[in-house]
């Protein structure tokens, strides 16, 4: 009899059925990927109406970008394996890209661990989950290449430990990226074409982009509150990734393309959770910039609060601190007194030639 399997979460069927290996020979056809692609394609697709099809949940929704998610305790196989959490990122309601996460070493952990308790020992030297994840690679590897043939590689992701080499298919302008990090996760991802040709590398964001959007995202109420708007939301699921949920959404913030468990790979994660600040430390960083949207307010109670905060964060991993935008002596002090290193803006002046500059610092 053909299998066809389903994915269900809380009674739901999402719909996702593909044909998998069965007891009998079966017509392996592409086109049963379909339901895994945008339905008008990319580019005429709304994201909303896709995440409707799929059963998948909002997760977050700001004015920039929104984001769905589910995460699967049980049910049926895709593609011969089971699913702990599929997302769907979108950019003004434009898909960028599905995400079907496999065997990991946070939710399979976290499931594992509430099954078994007296298993945390054995799970910490990682080798179930490192079957685990090796397993589901191995079979989705086989039903894709049965369904699209003999996969190609590729190299995807910026340079360093972010770096992946995933296998990839193509069909009808939908790329299929099939990517193991051993002991860490199996990862399924279908984005455009156009993009998977771009290496996954995003576009620079210029600073007076960043520095608008910042701006635009602080709100100045009558009563004197200050309200900072468009700050994403992240489901970290059953697992302990509180770090690399929040470094995720403070990249998102800031409009930089981020992945929780990519995050969490170069953090260290522990199984099931557990993030060293000290490994996200080592990226390459130091110095954080607080953009002058976060300084106007100051020397305001709410404004001073906030970029406390984020300078006793900048101390945690090590990081320097600039105040960008100092325009008098009461927001220059009180920066200085919350944790800033370093200032700048036209209180100490304003741009100035290489030759000017030269004459005023002599």
């Amino acid at each position: 009899m053909l299998r066809r399997t389903w994915i269900l979460h809380c009674s739901i069927t999402l719909l996702l059925s593909l044909p998998l290996l069965g007891e009998e020979v079966f017509e392996k056809k592409p086109e049963s990927l379909l339901p895994l692609t945008p339905p008008s394609g990319w580019e005429n697709t709304s994201a909303s109406e896709w995440a409707k099809l799929l059963r998948l949940p909002l997760e977050s929704e700001t004015k920039y970008q929104s984001s769905y998610r589910v995460y699967l305790d049980q049910g049926d196989d895709l593609l011969g394996a089971r699913p702990r959490s599929i997302s769907l990122v979108a950019t003004e309601d434009q898909p960028d890209q599905l995400t079907i996460m496999f065997a990991n070493k946070g939710d399979s952990a976290s499931t594992y661990l509430r099954a078994n308790a007296a298993a945390n020992a054995s799970l910490k030297d990682i080798t179930e989950i490192k079957r685990l994840i090796q397993a589901d690679y191995d079979i989705v590897k086989k039903n894709m290449s049965d369904l699209l043939e003999k996969p190609s590689t590729q190299g995807f992701g910026e340079a360093g430990k972010a770096r992946e080499f995933p296998l990839r298919w193509d069909y009808q302008g939908t790329t299929f990226l099939l990517t193991e990090r051993p002991g860490e996760y199996c990862v399924l991802r279908i984005l455009p074409s156009s993009s998977a040709d771009q290496g996954g590398k995003t576009s620079r964001i210029s600073d007076s982009a960043m520095r608008e959007r910042m701006k635009n995202n602080v709100v100045h109420r009558p009563n004197g509150d200050v309200i900072i708007e468009n700050i994403p939301m992240v489901d970290q699921g059953p697992k302990g990734f509180c770090v690399p949920a929040t470094y995720t959404r403070a990249l998102l913030y800031a409009g930089v393309p981020a992945d929780l468990y990519l995050l969490a790979l170069l953090g260290r994660t522990d199984v099931g959770g557990g993030t060293s600040l000290s490994m996200l430390r080592n990226l390459p960083l130091d110095t954080v910039k607080i953009d002058k949207a976060l300084i106007d307010p100051l020397p305001g109670r709410e404004g001073t609060a906030v970029v406390e905060a984020i300078c006793k964060l900048a101390a945690v991993l090590g990081l320097g601190v600039v105040a960008e935008g100092v325009e008098t002596a009461k927001q220059a002090d009180t920066a200085r007194r919350a944790g800033c290193n370093e200032l700048q803006g036209y209180y100490f002046n304003k741009p100035l030639s290489a030759e000017d500059a030269g004459k005023l610092l002599h």
